[in-house]
């Protein structure tokens, strides 16, 4: 009775203990047609938060719109943007493209094609530059290549009708490699491509001299100039980043002769 305007320590109330403390602020009232005396414990939408408590995966767009819809597209490009007799700018961002460069297109495969046989090419002028440095036949890989389907025999210091063997053979090998590279990698531009691509043109030189060359054609390991082999099949790794490129050419004629 002595506890002024505060209750002290009570026992059990009609024989029940209180196992919490209740306060005014944990209950929640109905504000229609209510204006005025809105307390604290009046709450707009006393609702249960642990639904709504994980963040929604998508955010959408919704413009002036009462219940939008959640799957409606291009919500950038809805009307209520453009003001009465005034331009229109949209910057609508589009991921189709991005998803047209992740689905594996005959284009790239082509585009890996025409980069493997380009960086081929570059390689066989290399090293026919390099013959003619250290004073031996233009012809010399080529014709030590062509030993792979005439023998010994077609292994001279001169031009053969068999060395446009050897050319193609280096071309095929070149082709196929960018090929297998343009199916990889596709459209995809990482900053370091061009190191990525040298790093496959050394581990396809590995690959043929040290295990395949010596199971089938010996002559090649033996005769070859590897130094200068060595920077070809560098060469042509780098020309592999430019498959991309040659991939969007592809799509973009494309696209042009269709319309």
């Amino acid at each position: 009775m002595g506890q002024w305007n505060a209750a002290g320590d009570m026992g059990a109330v009609f024989r029940f203990d209180v196992c919490a403390l209740v306060e005014i602020c944990y209950f929640s009232r109905d504000l229609n047609l209510k204006r005025v005396r809105i307390e604290a414990a009046d709450p707009s939408n006393a609702a249960d938060s642990a639904p709504s408590s994980a963040p929604e995966p998508l955010s959408t767009n919704a413009i002036r719109t009462d219940c939008s819809d959640a799957c409606d597209h291009n919500p950038a490009l809805h009307p209520a943007l453009i003001p009465p007799g005034g331009r229109c700018f949209c910057a609508h961002v589009s991921c189709q493209y991005r998803l047209e460069e992740m689905e594996l297109k005959p284009r790239h495969a082509l585009a890996g094609l025409q980069a493997g046989v380009l960086g081929a090419l570059f390689m066989i002028l290399w090293l026919m530059g390099c013959s003619r440095y250290l004073r031996r036949s233009a012809w010399d890989i080529p014709n030590l290549f062509a030993t792979s389907f005439y023998g010994a025999a077609a292994y001279q210091q001169q031009y053969l009708r068999t060395s446009w063997t050897g050319v193609a053979l280096i071309v095929a090998i070149g082709g196929l490699g960018g090929l297998l590279w343009g199916i990889i990698w596709r459209e995809e531009r990482p900053p370091f491509l061009p190191l990525i691509g040298a790093a496959v043109g050394i581990a396809l030189y590995l690959i043929s001299f040290d295990v395949i060359w010596k199971q089938t054609n010996p002559l090649i390991p033996l005769y070859a100039p590897l130094r200068q082999v060595q920077v070809g099949y560098l060469i042509w790794g780098l020309t592999l980043s430019r498959s991309a490129r040659f991939s969007r050419a592809i799509s973009e004629s494309t696209s042009a002769m269709a319309h």
